[in-house]
C-alpha cells in the first residue's frame, strides 16, 4: 500500500513539473510573439515626424496644395502611395488671411506598412490673381443701356483672363445713369471671394451713354 502511495505521489509530481514547464514555455512564446508584433508596429514612421509642415508658393487652389503635399511625402519616402498608405482628410482653403490661408490634413491608413498617424500642413500661397482694377475700357466706348455697359466691361475682363465668368469670378454692382459733363452709365466690378483668377474691386467705371 505504501509503495502504491509513493508511486502515485511521484507520478503526480512529475506531471505537475511537465505542465509547469509547458506553461512557462507557452508564456515565453506568447511574449516573444507579442514583442515581435510590437516591433513591427514601431517600425512605422509617424507622419508628424516629417519636418516640412508648411506648403509654400501655392497659386490657385486646394489641388495645388495636395500636389505639393504629395511631393513632400514622396521626397520623404518614395514608396508612399495615396490610397495605399495615406489619404487626404479634412482641409480648409481661403484667401481671407494675408499669410497662412488654411490647412491640409493627411492621415495614414491602417493597412500601411510604412507610416502611421497624421500630419497637418499649413498652407502659404503667392497670390497671383489679377486685380480687376487693371481692366481697361476703350476711350471711344458707348453704352446705351445696362446690358451694353456689362458687355463692354465683360470684354475688358476677358482681356485680363479668358477664363473668367460672371458670378463665379466677378459680379457687377451699382449700375446707374449719371450726369457728369454728359450722360454716362456708371458701375463697379467686384471679384468674388472664391475666384481663382481675379481679386479686388474696381473704382467707378463710367462709360458714355451717347
Amino acid at each position: 500500500m505504501k509503495k502504491l502511495i509513493s508511486m502515485l505521489s511521484t507520478l503526480f509530481l512529475t506531471t505537475t513539473s511537465v505542465l509547469s514547464i509547458n506553461a512557462c514555455t507557452g508564456d515565453k512564446n506568447s511574449s516573444s510573439s507579442s514583442n515581435e508584433n510590437n516591433q513591427q508596429v514601431d517600425k512605422k514612421v509617424d507622419l508628424n515626424d516629417i519636418p516640412v509642415k508648411i506648403l509654400k508658393h501655392l497659386s490657385n487652389s486646394l489641388e495645388d496644395a495636395k500636389a505639393e503635399a504629395v511631393a513632400i511625402l514622396k521626397n520623404y519616402n518614395s514608396s508612399l502611395k495615396e490610397g495605399e498608405d495615406y489619404n487626404f482628410d479634412k482641409s480648409y482653403f481661403s484667401r481671407s488671411t494675408p499669410l497662412y490661408s488654411g490647412w491640409l490634413k493627411v492621415v495614414s491608413l491602417e493597412k500601411s506598412k510604412i507610416i502611421k498617424g497624421y500630419i497637418i500642413f499649413a498652407l502659404e500661397y503667392v497670390d497671383d490673381r489679377i486685380s480687376v482694377n487693371k481692366l481697361s475700357i476703350p476711350n471711344n466706348s458707348t453704352a446705351y443701356n445696362e446690358e451694353a455697359w456689362k458687355s463692354i466691361v465683360t470684354n475688358a475682363l476677358l482681356e485680363l483672363n479668358t477664363n473668367v465668368k460672371e458670378n463665379i469670378d466677378y459680379t457687377f454692382s451699382d449700375i446707374e445713369e449719371i450726369d457728369i459733363y454728359g450722360r454716362f452709365l456708371s458701375g463697379h466690378v467686384y471679384a468674388t471671394r472664391n475666384s481663382i483668377y481675379l481679386k479686388g474691386e474696381t473704382y467707378q467705371i463710367n462709360i458714355k451713354k451717347y
